[in-house]
């Protein structure tokens, strides 16, 4: 072959690999649902980045939970996860669910005076000056922390504190084990611990009264699979569960309440505890609103149902990085995606865009919490005054830092729901 012909050939071959590599234009304009929104919030919205409840998608994961939770088992309600007393009542009433989950104590207080006849089981060992802040004063509910409120612990040592805590305030403190079933985050390993918390119970019945125990799996399918697949990390909690019940009917039956709380799961592990689980108390907080990090095979079926609505502030036709400016142009041919720069209002949260398609965070720019630059193609036909949808990761930080949720239906807001409130 000529050497000229070679070069035409590698020319040819080069400039089919750039086209085969070029980023192709992902851009489109509003889904009908979120174009709907976008025209609320333009005439009804804060002017502020707020958070949206789609009630819709909220009935449809309802629905779904129901349908696979373990027959005869209690549903409890994680509150850190669905942080508003107005969102919690809404999903008790659907699923007539009486049982919640705590994990601050600020919310506890909250939920106690809220729900007067719910069953509360905080969700980590507290340290001992919050569990003492919570007798401190009175509540402002019939809520009776002897008989609805169980208290988590982990060690001989914790527990001590508690029983000090009981003494001082003349009461009698329902506690819970936690066992560390494979997370390897705390809690009870093996059966000598469990035997050394047993003798304290022993000791201070009028104090001390174990409810039950509660083993969180969340690591249940999250193992390499060359290591241990699901089924097997999922067998290994539930036995090491087992032996912590039957250490304690064989060794205290006293001891343990006559309605015992096993409880256990979560939201990536609750549709594995079917009949064969050893736990009859079940939580789960983040599959109903469904953060993009509960995008797991466990919950195929369920729906987005929290979203980030953010203004877009300023929109420039074309994307300059500091020091590159001259490069703004062949950017933009090259990537249809750096068309256009949209500047939003707040930012850089644990989240991603979700509507309209095509709208990525900008690599070069760095990260923004005052104004956050995002770009997108001229397909996405973004405007000034319009709004960036994004996506939450989680739920239990994300939905508290935008005042009040809207619970929003059909497009139009329904209702607006306080978060819960670090000053109980």
């Amino acid at each position: 072959m000529k050497r000229r012909h070679l070069l035409l050939g590698l020319g040819a071959a080069g400039l089919g690999a750039a086209a085969w590599l070029k980023p192709s234009d992902l851009g489109a304009p509003y889904s009908n649902a979120f174009s709907t929104l976008n025209q609320m919030l333009r005439s009804q919205g804060a002017g502020k980045p707020q958070l949206l409840i789609d009630l819709d998608a909220l009935d449809h994961n309802i629905a779904a939970l129901k349908q696979i939770l373990k027959p005869q088992a209690t549903l409890r309600l994680v509150e850190k996860s669905l942080p508003s007393l107005d969102l919690l009542a809404y999903i008790r009433e659907r699923t007539g669910s009486n049982a919640l989950m705590s994990f601050h104590w600020p919310f506890l207080r909250q939920s106690a005076e809220r729900f007067a006849q719910s069953d509360i089981l905080l969700g980590k060992p507290m340290p001992a000056q919050a569990c003492a802040q919570f007798y401190q004063r009175p509540l402002r509910s019939a809520f009776n922390p002897e008989q609805q409120l169980t208290w988590l612990i982990d060690t001989p040592e914790r527990l001590q504190e508690y029983l000090a805590i009981a003494q001082a305030h003349s009461t009698k403190l329902r506690i819970a084990i936690e066992l560390d079933v494979g997370l390897h985050r705390g809690g009870v390993r093996d059966l000598q611990q469990l035997t050394a918390l047993l003798t304290i119970f022993q000791a201070h019945p009028q104090h001390l009264a174990l409810t039950g125990l509660m083993g969180y799996d969340a690591h249940v399918g999250k193992v390499p699979s060359l290591i241990s697949t699901r089924e097997q990390s999922y067998q290994q909690a539930c036995a090491l569960y087992r032996q912590a019940i039957d250490q304690i009917q064989q060794h205290a039956p006293s001891q343990l309440a006559q309605q015992p709380i096993f409880n256990g799961a979560g939201s990536p592990t609750i549709a594995l505890h079917r009949d064969n689980s050893p736990c009859n108390d079940l939580s789960a907080g983040s599959c109903l609103l469904l953060p993009s990090d509960f995008d797991l095979a466990t919950l195929q079926g369920f729906k987005p149902a929290a979203f980030i609505a953010a203004p877009i502030l300023k929109t420039l036709p074309h994307t300059e990085i500091p020091g590159l400016e001259r490069l703004a142009g062949g950017l933009a041919a090259w990537d249809p995606q750096w068309q256009q720069a949209h500047f939003i209002y707040g930012g850089h949260w644990l989240a991603d865009p979700w509507q309209p398609q095509g709208v990525t965070a900008n690599p070069l720019y760095g990260h923004s919490s005052n104004q956050m630059l995002y770009n997108a193609s001229k397909r996405s036909a973004l405007a000034v005054n319009d709004h960036v949808f994004l996506r939450p990761r989680q739920s239990e930080s994300v939905l508290l830092q935008f005042g009040d949720l809207l619970a929003v239906r059909n497009g139009q807001i329904v209702a607006q729901w306080p978060v819960l409130s670090e000053n109980a």
